[in-house]
């Protein structure tokens, strides 16, 4: 299987698997593997993984229940993300960008006023919904983009002013509202979940072959001291960033709140 950034999550998941086959002996019950051909250059990063990882007995993989579970892997207790990445340490949380509503942003009246729905219809059999999240489904967005590659530059020009207005616009509001963005910052960083948090992330670099640890109690540990930056597409907070973009073609679907930290 090539690398690519559809098929990162299967490499992922691989990986995930391979590190508790290694750990106990037994190959979790999961139809993913059975996408490779070769399973050794995965093999070779986790074992180059596990001699940093620690001794642990008991582990348990999470992973075939991905809605419920707030970490991969259990060791001896302890809760364990781990990530599989080329570059950086991977996304710390991914959300939809209707978050924003609570405060007052609503990314379809930008996407109204910059006539990005317009510039969609103008593909012959598209249509959109203006009360949709996303302006058309996942295969039209597939479709628009392998068959109307002018077109798709053109929405995507438009979706480009979109966010940086949007953007723009949400900088100021927390700017002068620096308590309100602390809030919505820790949201983001607990993950507005019920199931709690992983106590550990183990980033594992497979093109540098090293393997970076965050701990959540870290992470969580917010300074109010700090400056609120912007970028065109995103706000940045010490080393927090926060990233507006689509999953799915620019202006076409899925539009998300992507954390990173950097």
């Amino acid at each position: 299987m090539e690398r690519t950034k559809v098929n990162n999550q299967f490499f992922g998941k691989a990986f995930e698997i391979l590190v508790v086959e290694t750990l106990t002996g037994k190959t979790p019950e999961n139809s993913v593997l059975e996408k490779f051909s070769d399973l050794s250059d995965i093999r070779a990063d986790v074992n180059n993984f596990l001699a940093t990882f620690g001794n642990y007995k008991n582990v348990e993989w999470c992973g075939n229940h991905t809605k419920s579970a707030v970490c991969d892997l259990i060791a001896d207790g302890k809760r364990i993300e781990l990530k599989y990445t080329s570059s950086g340490n991977g996304t710390y949380y991914n959300t939809t960008i209707y978050q924003m509503i609570e405060y007052g942003f609503d990314y379809r009246d930008y996407m109204e006023y910059f006539a990005l729905y317009d510039g969609i219809t103008m593909i012959p059999n598209i249509s959109v919904n203006k009360k949709a999240g996303s302006p058309v489904s996942v295969e039209d967005s597939f479709y628009i983009r392998n068959n109307f590659p002018d077109e798709y530059e053109f929405i995507s020009g438009i979706e480009k002013r979109c966010r940086e207005k949007f953007v723009n616009d949400l900088f100021n509001y927390f700017s002068q509202n620096f308590n309100v963005f602390i809030d919505f910052l820790n949201k983001m960083l607990r993950k507005e979940t019920k199931n709690g948090l992983p106590d550990t992330i183990y980033i594992y670099n497979y093109k540098k072959k090293e393997t970076k640890v965050l701990e959540i109690e870290k992470i969580l540990t917010i300074s109010q001291h700090l400056e609120l930056k912007k970028t065109t597409n995103s706000l940045k907070y010490g080393n927090i960033r926060i990233a507006f973009g689509w999953q799915n073609g620019n202006g076409l679907n899925n539009p998300t709140i992507r954390i990173f930290i950097d």
